[in-house]
């Protein structure tokens, strides 16, 4: 025949040579190393919105297995007094979790924008949302209040930091040796 079909898989030639030695890796694959892979750099203001999304999702996920807890602990859909405790573990956790990841991201002082975000997001429920939190529609809202609460969060502590900065600049310098 006149056109030979090429053979399935990965050809030599397709396997790059180590740069070091120009020699190709055994076996035609390349070694698992460390990665170098990078977290891309995201704008402050925009990696505060989406963690704040994530945490309201989590915080949202966190309490529908608390409540199916005390419903298997109680036969009730209440813990009564330890459900306080399991609603501060779980705002806690919601602080610790979005601090984590904005610090992974780079934001300038994620546990600040961190707490106040979930402390905003705690008052908006407890205010205006708390006769509605049993509703299936809550894991859409409650996540979009707490993005929102997220970003509020990031422009008030930079607001904040450049207020404190530029209060330094204008005090007058005292040698305290």
């Amino acid at each position: 025949p006149a056109s030979a079909s090429a053979p399935t898989g990965a050809s030599p030639a397709a396997v790059p040579a180590d740069a070091s030695t120009g020699a190709k890796p055994a076996g035609g694959r390349r070694r698992a190393g460390p990665s170098n892979r990078t977290i891309p750099d995201v704008a402050a203001s925009t990696a505060a919105f989406v963690v704040g999304a994530m945490v309201g999702l989590a915080g949202c996920l966190l309490t529908y297995v608390g409540l199916q807890g005390c419903e298997l602990m109680t036969s009730t859909g209440s813990c009564g007094g330890p459900g306080l405790l399991i609603l501060i573990v779980i705002l806690v956790a919601m602080v610790l979790l979005g601090a984590a990841i904005l610090r992974v991201l780079r934001v300038p002082d994620p546990g600040n924008v961190s707490f106040l975000g979930v402390g905003m997001l705690t008052v908006v429920a407890l205010v205006f949302l708390a006769d509605y939190l049993y509703e299936p529609w809550m894991f859409v809202v409650v996540p979009a209040v707490t993005a929102v609460s997220y970003a509020i969060a990031r422009w008030v502590t930079t607001l904040y930091a450049e207020d404190v900065l530029g209060d330094d600049d204008r005090m007058p310098r005292h040698d305290i040796r």
